[in-house]
C-alpha cells in the first residue's frame, strides 16, 4: 500500500534502524535512510536516532568500514598461505560472526584490532595505518597493543 511519508497504518510497521546505522529523520521510507556510522565508530544498538549514538573503536583498534557493527571479536589460528598440508596453524585471522535476522556478519562490520608490530592510545581510529608501528630494533608481537611500551628490543 503507498504511502504519503511520514504515514503509516500501524505503528508495529516501521522497523528500527539496523546495527551501525541511524534514522534522525521521521517518515523514511526505505533502509537506505537509516545512515552507517562513519569510519572508526559503530553501532551496537538498534532504533538509534543520532550519530552521536555512535561509539569511538576503542583504544588499540581500527574501524576501517562505516557501519560498523559491535567491538566484538575473536582470533582464529590458520596455516599460513603458503604452507603445506601438515604445517602448524600460526597465522591469527580476525573474524567477527553474529546473525541478526538471518544475516551473518563479517570481521570488517566490526572495530579490528591494531595489527602486531603497531599500537595505538587513540579512540576512534579509522584505518589500520592509523596504528603506530614500533621503533626501529623493536618489534612487538601482540594485536590491541596501547602504547609502545609493548614494543620489544630485537635480540
Amino acid at each position: 500500500m503507498k504511502r504519503n511519508i511520514g504515514e503509516f497504518d500501524d505503528p508495529s510497521d516501521c522497523k528500527s534502524c539496523l546495527l551501525g546505522r541511524y534514522g534522525p529523520n521521521t517518515g523514511v521510507g526505505m533502509i537506505s535512510g537509516c545512515i552507517k556510522c562513519i569510519k572508526g565508530k559503530y553501532l551496537d544498538v538498534t532504533g538509534q536516532t543520532s550519530t552521536n549514538a555512535c561509539k569511538n573503536c576503542p583504544a588499540g583498534r581500527f574501524g576501517a568500514d562505516s557501519g560498523a557493527m559491535n567491538n566484538a571479536g575473536t582470533w582464529v589460528l590458520v596455516k599460513p598461505e603458503d604452507a603445506d598440508a601438515d604445517a602448524e596453524l600460526t597465522e591469527r585471522l580476525w573474524t567477527f560472526t553474529a546473525e541478526l535476522d538471518a544475516r551473518t556478519f563479517t570481521a570488517k562490520e566490526s572495530c579490528q584490532p591494531c595489527f602486531r608490530g603497531t599500537y595505538s592510545s587513540t579512540l576512534g581510529l579509522s584505518s589500520a595505518t592509523d596504528c603506530i608501528g614500533c621503533g626501529a630494533g623493536k618489534y612487538q608481537d601482540q594485536f590491541e597493543q596501547l602504547n609502545d611500551g609493548s614494543c620489544k628490543s630485537c635480540p
